[in-house]
């Protein structure tokens, strides 16, 4: 029968593992790119702050887990996502994704006042002392977010659908 579906894969992109049909996963991730490219556009025109309370947390959590996946807590903390640490532990919890916004509380335990600045300049100059004090300083925790303990495409998409698209 040409209408049974390919049994399901364990689909990996950007760091997101679903049980899932090759296609239906696809599917959801271009969805998902598509809501954050309009987002984006949004922020860039208006900022961040005049964003719905959504797109928000769909804008925070997105550009986290791009960062996370492209060069770990360093990367994210070095360029502008930073800016929104604590905007992405909460939107993190508010998704439902404890687990990991707790990867990143620990993260940023680890700068001077156990808080990144929200000024980039001011936070890469603390991300520079501590990498030149520690070149592995995030590893450990960039380890334990690569396994993913928490479905973050799903828990995203779910908190879309209800709550933004």
């Amino acid at each position: 029968d040409s209408s049974v579906e390919a049994p399901p894969h364990k689909v990996r992109h950007r760091g997101v593992h679903n049980s899932v049909s090759r296609s239906s996963a696809f599917e959801n991730m271009a969805d998902l790119f598509a809501v954050s490219e309009t987002i984006a556009a949004k922020e860039q025109a208006v900022g961040f702050g005049s964003l719905t309370p959504a797109e928000q947390t769909f804008h925070a959590v997105w550009w986290f887990e791009a960062e996370l996946n492209n060069g770990g807590f360093d990367q994210f903390f070095f360029n502008s996502a930073g800016d929104l640490t604590s905007n992405t532990i909460e939107a993190l919890e508010l998704i439902g994704a404890s687990a990991c916004a707790a990867i990143v509380r620990r993260a940023c335990a680890i700068f001077p006042s156990s808080v990144p600045s929200q000024d980039r300049d001011t936070r890469q100059g603390e991300l520079e002392t501590i990498t030149d004090a520690n070149e592995d300083a995030f590893e450990k925790l960039d380890a334990e977010f690569y396994a993913y303990p928490e479905d973050i495409a799903g828990l995203l998409t779910a908190y879309w659908d209800s709550n933004g698209g």
